[in-house]
């Protein structure tokens, strides 16, 4: 469960994967979407996996309806890569997201396969694709780069918090597993101390920002997961560091 004011401000992602500031009032909202329609750069998501997943709804659906975007749904109910690659060249798709290797190595493949039967898929209005959930490997970011110069962003989180991301891009390499700390992550030892990094100490990893305040009917659970220090409300998935 979250307050409402701030589950709407976290789905405002749209906007950081843009590198625009995130309004703080309806008329700013309003200013950017219509200097973004003017300039043909709504952003149009499609999200591979299924909507009832965090990485879906949100990334996929909330956020780019937040910056006065679309959101693509595919017609059928398995996953079929060509399928999906005709709606991103049929919808002029911009962002594209995942859950890890599950989905990337088929719809690298699918690429593969259309481009060796010389039939390629247009993906050029992919700018985007986003992870979230599994493990995405390097040499699967590498395989779907070679068709499109894209951002790919890999997100280290759950439902309860988001921790870090990695970015790669064709002239910017990341490693498989390996996560940038978001600004509001830190480490914590039991006694609630802020564990410092390069210390050799180990903590639970608590996520800041958009934080719930609890689970339903679940307050002992609510009281273990999501704690406030030093005034910070902060969530604790239960992964260590």
């Amino acid at each position: 469960m979250y307050r409402h004011a701030d589950h709407s401000f976290g789905l405002m992602m749209g906007y950081d994967f843009r590198g625009l500031p995130r309004p703080e009032n309806k008329q700013q909202m309003l200013s950017t979407i219509a200097t973004l329609a003017q300039a043909d750069a709504l952003p149009a998501a499609l999200a591979a996996c299924p909507l009832m997943h965090g990485t879906g709804i949100w990334v996929g659906v909330f956020a780019p309806l937040m910056i006065g975007g679309c959101a693509v749904t595919l017609p059928n109910i398995h996953f079929d890569p060509d399928a999906l690659w005709r709606e991103v060249t049929r919808n002029k798709v911009t962002d594209l997201v995942i859950v890890g290797d599950a989905f990337a190595k088929p719809l690298s493949a699918a690429l593969d396969a259309a481009a060796e039967a010389g039939t390629p898929h247009d993906i050029s209005s992919l700018s985007l694709v986003i992870s979230s959930g599994v493990m995405w490997t390097a040499e699967v970011k590498q395989q779907m780069l070679k068709h499109q110069d894209m951002i790919l962003i890999d997100a280290m989180g759950s439902t309860e918090g988001s921790m870090g991301r990695s970015i790669t891009t064709r002239d910017t390499q990341s490693a498989t597993a390996k996560f940038e700390m978001g600004e509001a992550t830190k480490v914590f030892n039991e006694h609630d101390q802020e564990v410092k990094p390069g210390s050799g100490e180990i903590g639970m990893i608590a996520a800041g920002g958009m934080v719930p305040v609890g689970y339903f009917k679940d307050p002992e659970k609510s009281a273990r997961t999501f704690r406030t220090i030093d005034g910070v409300p902060y969530s604790f998935p239960g992964d260590f560091a």
